[in-house]
């Protein structure tokens, strides 16, 4: 039998997306990178603020998101 999984809320994540930019297929899947404003992550203990950056996406053939190892580790 599994252990049962203990866990709480901790915040929510809420973040402006201003631009995504595809980058094409590779052997992996479909590359992406997103624009991303600021945003807020809130919670019962946490009010932070994010500042603008980017996201390096990968859509992978089954339909799931995954973040890509950074090229120098």
């Amino acid at each position: 039998m599994a252990p049962e999984l203990k866990s709480a809320f901790i915040g929510t994540l809420s973040i402006g997306l201003t631009g995504s930019h595809f980058l094409g297929e590779g052997p992996a899947g479909r590359r992406r990178i997103d624009e991303l404003n600021k945003g807020h992550f809130r919670g019962p203990r946490i009010d932070a603020e994010l500042v603008a950056g980017m996201d390096l996406l990968l859509g992978c053939r089954d339909g799931a998101l995954d973040a890509p190892p950074p090229a120098n580790p």
